[in-house]
C-alpha cells in the first residue's frame, strides 16, 4: 500500500526542510469544563436574582471533578454595608467520590441561608476534573433570599420582633349597600376574607405600615340608571352608607389604627377621588391621608424616602382627574374625568343580557388627524368590547355627582361627525388641555396623550410610568415604587439613571374576579435590617386558613 505524501517519514523530512504542503495535525485541545447551579446567579450586582432561602447549593459540572481540587475554589459571601463583602454565615463544601460531577455548598450550622441578605457565589477555575481540565472561567454571580412571610401571631421569624414590613393593598372597591343588595358590586365575596387579613395584620409583631393605595370605596361602578348617591343623599352620606354596609372591613381597619402599633395611610384612587379627607377620617378615625392634588395623592415615608406609594391613576387619560374640561356645565370644582361615565356604561354591561354584539360607531375618524380624533377611537374600542341595549342617543346615564345633574346620552360622551369636524357635548377640549391637566395633577414627566390613552386599557403602560417617572428622571431619588389601579399583580426590577437597583411592584386587587389575575393580592416591603443591605419587595396572594402565596419578588443591595 502506498503511503500518502504526508506520511510519518515525509512530515519528518518537511519538518527539516520546510517543504509547504506537508503538514502535521494538530493535537485536538479538550474543551474545558462547564458548570450550572440549582440557584439562578445575576451577573449585576444590583439586581440580584431573588430565591426561598435554601438548605444547600448545588453545583453540578459536565465532568467527574478531582476532589483534591475542590478545597478553597468555593466562596459564598454576604453582602454588608460600606460595600463589604463578608464570609457569612461559614459554609461546608462536600464532594464524594459517589457523586463525582456535584459539589454541594452548605451553611455549617446545617440550617438554611439566611433570608433577607443578598449572597455573591464564586466557584473557582481552581477546581480541575480528573483529566486535568478547569473551567474557563471562575462560575460567579449574586443572588437574595426571600423571606418566609407568616401572617398573624407568629410573625415573619427572621426578623424577630422587628416592626419592618410595610403592607400594601388596594383597589378593594366597596360599594354601598345598593351595590350589594343588587349585586353590581365589585367586591361583595372577598370582604369577609379581607376583614380576617386585616386582623391577621394587626396580629403581626412585624408589620410597620399598612399603606391603602386607593379605590377602598366605590363611587364609579353602578348601571347607568343608577344614580351615583341615593335621592336625598351626598357625598358625605355615601362614604357612611359604605362603611356601614361593610361593617367587617371598616370595624378590621379602626381595629388596626387604634391598636396603634401600625400606622395606616390611606391615598386616593380614581374610583373614590371625590371622597373628602375629612369623610375619610368621619368613618377612619386616626388614618393618615396622602394627598397632593385634587383627587391625587403620592405617598413618601418620611423614613423611607426613596419609596413612593401611588394608584397609578395620574397617568390614564381616562381616569385621572379633570379640573378643565366641563366646569362651564358643573359650575363647581369638578374633577371627574370620563372614566366615571366608561364605568357605568360598563356596570350596564355586565348586567345585561341578550345584548347585540358591539357595533362600529357611525361615521370614520383617524385618530391624531382632527381634534377628539384620538379619542373617538378609544370610545370606539369602549363600546365594541363593552356594548349595552341602551340606544346611543337616549338619555339614560344618570349622575347627580360632582356637580353634575343632568342625565345623559352615550352620544354626549362620544365625538360625533359634524361639518365642521368632530365635536363633543362632555369634555370639549379634552384632547388639546392634556397637558394642562397634567401639570394641575402634578405630573413630573409629561405622558403622551397617546400612551395615556392607551395607558386606560392596558396595565402594563401605567406601570411603565413607575420608570418614566422615577426611576429615569433625573429629578427623582426613589428606588420603590408601588402602584394599583390595573388590578394586576406584579415586580419588576430594573435600574435608575444611577445604576442603582429599583423594583416596581403594583398591588393587584381584592375584587371578587379579574379575569386572567389572581386577585385578594398584597405587596409587601422589607427594609434592610440592622447590619444588612438587602431590599426585598415581593407580591403575595392571600388563601383563606393557608399561608400566603408568593406570586413574585424582587430586591437591591442599598
Amino acid at each position: 500500500m502506498v503511503r500518502g505524501l504526508c506520511g510519518p517519514g515525509i512530515v519528518t523530512l518537511v519538518g527539516l526542510l520546510s517543504t509547504a504542503g506537508c503538514s502535521s495535525p494538530a493535537p485536538s485541545k479538550p474543551a474545558p469544563m462547564s458548570a450550572a447551579t440549582s440557584i439562578r446567579l445575576s451577573q449585576v450586582e444590583a439586581i440580584p436574582t431573588t430565591v426561598g432561602a435554601p438548605e444547600e447549593i448545588l453545583v453540578t459540572f459536565d465532568e467527574p471533578l478531582d476532589g483534591t481540587t475542590v478545597a478553597g475554589n468555593v466562596r459564598l459571601l454576604a453582602a454588608r454595608p460600606g460595600g463589604q463583602w463578608v464570609a457569612d454565615p461559614p459554609i461546608d463544601v462536600a464532594w464524594s467520590a459517589t457523586r463525582p460531577t456535584e459539589v454541594r455548598v452548605r451553611s455549617r450550622s446545617g440550617s438554611r441561608l439566611p433570608q433577607g441578605e443578598e449572597f455573591h457565589l464564586v466557584v473557582g477555575t481552581g477546581i480541575r476534573s480528573a483529566t486535568g481540565q478547569a473551567l474557563p472561567e471562575d462560575l460567579s454571580g449574586y443572588f437574595a433570599t426571600d423571606y418566609d412571610l407568616v401572617l398573624g401571631a407568629d410573625g415573619v421569624p427572621a426578623l424577630g420582633g422587628e416592626r419592618k414590613a410595610i403592607f400594601t393593598i388596594s383597589d378593594i372597591h366597596l360599594g354601598d349597600s345598593r351595590a350589594v343588595a343588587l349585586g353590581y358590586g365589585w367586591t361583595v365575596k372577598n370582604r369577609a376574607d379581607l376583614a380576617t387579613f386585616l386582623g391577621l395584620v394587626r396580629q403581626s409583631p412585624n408589620v410597620k405600615e399598612l399603606v391603602i393605595a386607593g379605590d377602598l370605596l366605590d363611587e364609579w361602578v353602578a348601571p347607568m340608571q343608577v344614580r351615583p348617591f341615593p335621592a336625598g343623599t351626598d357625598e358625605a352620606g355615601f362614604v357612611d352608607d359604605v362603611a356601614r354596609t361593610n361593617g367587617d372591613v371598616f370595624g378590621a381597619l379602626r381595629a388596626l389604627i387604634g391598636g396603634g402599633a401600625v400606622r395606616v395611610t390611606y391615598v386616593p384612587g380614581n374610583h373614590d377621588m371625590l371622597a373628602r379627607s375629612a369623610d375619610i377620617s368621619r368613618i377612619l378615625p386616626g388614618i393618615f391621608q396622602a394627598r397632593d392634588a385634587q383627587g391625587l395623592g403620592a405617598y413618601v415615608p418620611a423614613d423611607h424616602p426613596q419609596y413612593v406609594f401611588e394608584h397609578g391613576h395620574r397617568y390614564d387619560f381616562f381616569s385621572s382627574p379633570d379640573p378643565i374640561s366641563n366646569r362651564n356645565i358643573t359650575r363647581t370644582d369638578s374633577i371627574l374625568p370620563p372614566g366615571f361615565f366608561v364605568s357605568k356604561i360598563a356596570s350596564s354591561h355586565d348586567a345585561e343580557t341578550n345584548r347585540a354584539p358591539g357595533a362600529l360607531l357611525s361615521g370614520t375618524q383617524d385618530a391624531g388627524l382632527a381634534e377628539y380624533g384620538l379619542y373617538w377611537v378609544a370610545w370606539q374600542a369602549i363600546l365594541l368590547d363593552r356594548p349595552v341595549t341602551e340606544k346611543h342617543d337616549v338619555p339614560v346615564i344618570e349622575t347627580g355627582i360632582d356637580g353634575y345633574e343632568k342625565t345623559y346620552a352615550i352620544d354626549d360622551l362620544v365625538p360625533q361627525l359634524t361639518l365642521g369636524g368632530l365635536d363633543v357635548v362632555l369634555y370639549q377640549g379634552i384632547e388639546s388641555s392634556w397637558y394642562d391637566r397634567q401639570e394641575a395633577n402634578r405630573v413630573q414627566v409629561p405622558v403622551p396623550k397617546e400612551m395615556a390613552t392607551a395607558a386606560a386599557a392596558l396595565g402594563p403602560l401605567i406601570d411603565a410610568e413607575a420608570g418614566i417617572q422615577y426611576f429615569w428622571n433625573v429629578a427623582s431619588d426613589k428606588r420603590v415604587v408601588v402602584f394599583g389601579h390595573t388590578h394586576e399583580s406584579r415586580v419588576v426590577p430594573s435600574f435608575n439613571l444611577r445604576l442603582q437597583g429599583t423594583v416596581y411592584a403594583n398591588s393587584g386587587t381584592w375584587v371578587d374576579r379579574w379575569s386572567g389575575y389572581p386577585t385578594m393580592t398584597f405587596v409587601v416591603i422589607f427594609p434592610p435590617r440592622e447590619g444588612r443591605v438587602l431590599t426585598s419587595v415581593a407580591t403575595y396572594r392571600y388563601r383563606p386558613g393557608l399561608p400566603p402565596e408568593k406570586l413574585d419578588s424582587a430586591a437591591f443591595p442599598e
